[in-house]
């Protein structure tokens, strides 16, 4: 498939040497595409990076990308989350004043930012259409009303871009303590336009799921938004709740337990409700399906937060 007809893909690194399972989410990446990836991180990480020739990753320095106005003021913030893992917090929300600087100056549109944890089980070329009808210009998934988990998400273009992290800045201009994570910032975006949707929900269940409501006991307000574009896109993507269920969740916050058969307290969303099976996908690789009496339906990434992303790369 030629190589504009496909989204390019957008991998993001900031802090420290680059996890060694980065390598597994790009390998996957580029199983199912020809298209352009892109990995971006400080000029220290980017001289000693070896990937695979065969990968044909477009490493970029951070440090040529020209510091915007935004991202130089979000920067000197006060209010940034700076003690937990080095950073970890302020880089997350961070990301994305990188990433527009990096779609502004190479003049890319069409791309999908996967977080350095995301395996794909998809084709671009074949996607692009559906996520090209997203109405806002932006797709992700949303796990909760208000908490957008963004490990996979679509940007159609800048402009679409430049609403959010202007957001993200006039909200850090009025912050006065440590303020919100990139998750609820992006929940709190997707509604902050009266009567518009600024994000558009990629579905995370089939239509008819129910019911929409956590452990905790509290139910969806919105519950047609989990399910909405199913139709469109044929299939599901995974916000983190089937990749913790499947694969658990990082061993840093579980003391190295095996925590297979995680459910988030949080999650409108129970995987234990469906059995998970494999079948051949595209280019004949295998790749995940949900199933659920007469419900089947192919799942086209894991967001695997335990970091054993190899045990689930399916080439």
């Amino acid at each position: 498939m030629p190589l504009n007809d496909e989204a390019c893909f957008v991998f993001i690194h900031q802090g420290g040497t680059p996890p060694s399972h980065i390598v597994d989410a790009i390998s996957q990446c580029r199983a199912f595409n020809n298209a352009a990836i892109y990995f971006v991180t400080e000029a220290r990480n980017a001289a000693s990076l070896s990937f695979p020739t065969e990968l044909k990753v477009q490493i970029v320095e951070l440090e040529s990308l020209p510091p915007s106005q935004k991202r130089t003021e979000f920067i000197n913030t006060p209010w940034l989350e700076r003690s937990f893992r080095h950073g970890f917090w302020t880089y997350t929300t961070e990301r994305f004043f990188v990433l527009e600087s990096l779609m502004e100056t190479r003049g890319l549109r069409d791309v999908i930012h996967l977080e350095n944890d995301v395996l794909i089980y998809f084709n671009s070329g074949t996607m692009l259409p559906a996520l090209r009808s997203l109405q806002s210009g932006i797709g992700a998934t949303f796990d909760t009303d208000d908490r957008c988990i963004p490990g996979i998400i679509y940007f159609r273009d800048t402009n679409a871009f430049s609403n959010l992290t202007t957001f993200i800045l006039d909200h850090f201009r009025t912050a006065n303590q440590h303020s919100l994570n990139d998750m609820m910032l992006l929940g709190a975006f997707r509604r902050s336009d009266t009567g518009i949707e600024r994000m558009d929900p990629l579905p995370i269940v089939p239509v008819g799921y129910t019911p929409l409501k956590n452990l905790l006991g509290v139910e969806s307000a919105e519950p047609d938004m989990y399910s909405r574009n199913f139709n469109k896109f044929g299939g599901v993507f995974d916000g983190a709740a089937i990749g913790q269920f499947l694969a658990g969740i990082d061993p840093r916050n579980s003391n190295n337990q095996d925590t297979r058969g995680f459910i988030n307290e949080s999650s409108m969303f129970n995987p234990s409700s469906f059995e998970y099976i494999l079948a051949p996908g595209f280019r004949g690789i295998p790749i995940p399906y949900m199933r659920k009496e007469d419900t089947v339906c192919p799942v086209f990434n894991l967001h695997i937060h335990s970091k054993n992303l190899a045990a689930y790369s399916w080439r």
